[in-house]
């Protein structure tokens, strides 16, 4: 008879009624263990138990899914991944919209009507190789704050972007309640 994944764990026989049994399974340990590990089994019993039936297996996989991310990044979770995914999707709008505009810029090619049919080489086209342009440091004004001195600290090289000497000098507290701030804001 299929148990559970938390009777599993126990080796005991799971009861009839058991919530966690349709949800659960024992063939699966890594996602209860996960489950387990983030929410404890009875915030998910209570979950489950104060769901109707239809959405519990929703539910179950929103939790686990929630689960997995929150111990691979304990840290940010589901929302740093979502975050990370919002900062692609806005680098793409950009570069889509700068590669409409060079479009823009250099026009139809010379003596091409817009009515006329573009018909495909028989050559294959040949775009012009660039050559990568080397990145160049970018240099940010530092902002000392007043009594502090503006060395750098040995072994770190080039200027400091800045709000980064304030966040050195910040206590443990104050870190973290700029770093929940970040978060929230970023």
């Amino acid at each position: 008879m299929p148990r559970c994944a938390r009777c599993a764990e126990a080796k005991r026989k799971c009861r009839d009624d058991c919530v966690l049994k349709p949800y659960f399974p024992e063939d699966n340990p890594k996602r209860f263990k996960d489950v387990k590990t983030v929410y404890g089994i009875k915030i998910v019993e209570d979950m489950l138990n104060n769901n109707p039936i239809e959405v519990r297996q929703q539910l179950a996989d929103s939790i686990s899914a929630d689960a997995k991310m929150r111990v691979e990044n304990p840290i940010g979770g589901c929302y740093s991944v979502l975050c990370e995914r919002e900062r692609e999707i806005q680098l793409l709008k950009e570069t889509i919209v700068a590669l409409e505009n060079e479009r823009n810029q250099t026009g139809p090619a010379s003596g091409a009507s817009s009515e006329q049919q573009v018909h495909p080489p028989s050559q294959p086209v040949q775009m012009p190789v660039q050559t990568p342009v080397p990145a160049q440091p970018v240099q940010m004004p530092v902002q000392t704050p007043p009594g502090v001195s503006g060395a750098t600290p040995p072994g770190v090289s080039g200027a400091t972007p800045p709000g980064c000497l304030e966040r050195r000098r910040l206590g443990c507290l104050e870190r973290r309640r700029l770093g929940c701030l970040e978060r929230i804001f970023w």
